[in-house]
């Protein structure tokens, strides 16, 4: 009898998370709608599916549909701004039978196969301009759609799981640190506008001198000269012929494009956007709004303690208090009804995931196969991190589910077909060994 080749040990630990995750959202949902639980039952149902017959396919004939697969999935992105459903300020859903699809997510899969297939090509060279630019252009073109949606928590994983990629992968190192501190300048001005809407709020006095220095009208002003001293730095380099004073113009010129943009784009972000960055600084700010489910989570996380207050027991759950508790603050349910033991549990499991499928990565036989996991380790742990920063205060809400743990059709459903070609990449890997 032929036994299935695939990784157990990878296998039954998404399973375990799944397993838990379930029980967990059964009870976030019981007393606020107990349809939830079924919907994501079957969600879980659809990814295994997806899993199975990802695992069961021909990667190579997988990759020979990468472009259709991406370009199908890049058009439902964007059909979402005309026919999409809006959700808490985001147009990036489609509404179907009463159940949420969120295609950017897919999407990401999209880019995983499109990537591979160009990356693994004959002759590509991993390091040249024109390689980080068409990888660039792939990742990147779908964030003028989440730009429009808005959808900032995806426009953030996007960007990061590239950074990852792009490390892993091998690409350009100095191009991806030019990179770095270009999405570092166009971040850092969105929250230092936050801080001074936070300091203005809170009645804090500030200097004359200051004032002016941090005002919008300074900062852009600051912005657009380095801008024009970067391009002549530029020309003057090209002029003499000088590569060191060439690097350094160049990542003057991109750096001050990103403070420029960082700048102009916040006064795009909606009030609840920029609320939602001003009270990472202090929740307490505004208490009642925009800080008002961060503070919940902290409260709900402390009040577990170590063995937590039990099944369906957790006062901020049982109460209807804490807010999003079936998606973005999943954890913090987990954290009051089963306390530190609880979240250790369920912590190891995700690091005995990490583990397992960075593993496969570096065991892996081929480039296709060691591209493939140079995605899938990216794509899950961000969404792990953002969520856990999230839930704990550390970084602003972005709506970013907890990967298998979180209710979320799109999300599971995406995350199910990486595991089912993390398996196929280890059917591969013991097969050509």
């Amino acid at each position: 009898m032929r036994t299935l080749n695939f990784d157990r040990f990878l296998t039954g630990v998404v399973l375990l998370i799944i397993i838990l995750g379930l029980i967990n959202l059964y009870s976030a949902s019981f007393y606020l709608d107990r349809s939830i639980f079924v919907k994501q039952v079957i969600w879980v149902i659809l990814g295994i599916g997806v899993a199975i017959l990802l695992f069961s396919m021909n990667i190579d004939d997988l990759l020979s549909f990468s472009l259709f697969i991406y370009v199908l999935l890049f058009v439902l992105t964007a059909l979402t701004l005309f026919v999409g459903k809006e959700i808490r300020g985001t147009k990036s859903w489609f509404s179907i039978m009463g159940m949420g699809i969120q295609p950017s997510e897919f999407l990401k899969f999209g880019i995983l196969v499109l990537v591979t297939k160009f990356l693994s090509r004959e002759g590509v060279n991993l390091e040249s301009f024109s390689t980080f630019l068409i990888v660039g252009l792939i990742f990147f073109s779908p964030v003028i759609i989440l730009i429009l949606q808005p959808d900032v928590g995806m426009i953030i994983s996007y960007a990061i799981i590239f950074i990852l990629f792009a490390l892993l992968a091998g690409l350009n190192r100095s191009l991806l640190l030019i990179l770095l501190l270009t999405i570092f300048s166009f971040g850092f001005f969105p929250f230092f506008r936050a801080y001074i809407d936070y300091l203005q709020k809170s009645n804090i006095e500030i200097s004359g001198v200051m004032s002016v220095l941090i005002s919008k009208e300074f900062t852009i002003a600051f912005a657009v000269s380095a801008v024009l001293i970067g391009v002549i730095s530029l020309l003057i380099a090209r002029v003499f012929k000088d590569k060191v004073r060439l690097v350094f113009s160049i990542i003057i010129l991109f750096v001050s494009v990103g403070f420029l943009f960082g700048n102009l784009a916040y006064d795009k972000l909606k009030p609840y956007q920029k609320n939602r960055l001003m009270v990472f600084f202090n929740p307490q700010v505004d208490r009642l709004g925009a800080g008002y489910n961060v503070i919940q989570s902290e409260i709900a996380i402390g009040s577990g303690g170590i063995v937590g207050k039990g099944f369906l027991n957790g006062s901020q759950n049982k109460l209807n208090i804490l807010p999003e508790r079936t998606t973005d603050f999943a954890f913090s349910v987990l954290a009051e009804e089963w306390g530190f033991l609880g979240v250790i549990v369920v912590l190891i499991l995700y690091i005995l995931l990490f583990y397992r499928l960075i593993s496969l990565m570096i065991s892996s036989e081929d480039l296709k196969s060691y591209l493939m996991m140079a995605m899938i380790v990216p794509i899950i742990f961000t969404n792990f991190m953002i969520n856990m920063f999230m839930v704990l205060g550390l970084a602003p809400v972005t709506g970013l589910p907890l990967p298998f743990f979180s209710y979320g059709g799109s999300s599971m459903i995406t995350n199910l077909a990486l595991i089912g070609l993390a398996n196929n990449i280890y059917k591969r890997r013991t097969i050509m060994l």
